[in-house]
């Protein structure tokens, strides 16, 4: 089972009570959540230039990543797996009731571009309806 603790000691990273909260709050959501999400969930000792600190780091380090949603709005999830792989999956995010879901077994596919462009991110999100909005059709 993963734990926020041997995510971080598998990263080189401090065990830090802010680090070890924010992913605790990952690993028990299981979904994309928002900055708002977090920020509710997570002890109000963390202030905000904490949280995003800590969110950055995470983010380089390859531990979480950023999704951007249709909307603009930023969602972050877990990307590490328990079986320890880090990879860039697409997402979907449903059209009528907002929700966005990590689709790990779908890999963002390669995209060759000609010399001298640098890709920086790389975001698919699939949009339409998830199961639950399509079963109350």
């Amino acid at each position: 089972m993963i734990t926020s603790q041997n995510l971080l000691s598998r990263f080189n990273l401090l065990k830090t009570s802010p680090r070890i909260q924010i992913l605790d709050c990952f690993l028990s959501a299981n979904r994309p959540i928002t900055d708002g999400e977090l920020k509710s969930t997570i002890s109000d000792e963390i202030n905000r230039t904490t949280r995003y600190r800590t969110l950055n780091t995470l983010l380089q380090k390859g531990i979480i990543h950023r999704i951007v949603t249709d909307s603009k709005e930023q969602k972050y999830a877990l990307s590490v797996s328990d079986k320890g792989g880090v990879h860039e999956h697409c997402h979907f995010q449903c059209v009528k009731c907002g929700e966005v879901e990590c689709m790990n077994n779908q890999l963002i596919p390669e995209l060759f571009l000609p010399d001298g462009y640098i890709v920086q991110d790389r975001n698919l999100i699939y949009t339409g309806l998830c199961p639950k909005c399509n079963m109350r059709q």
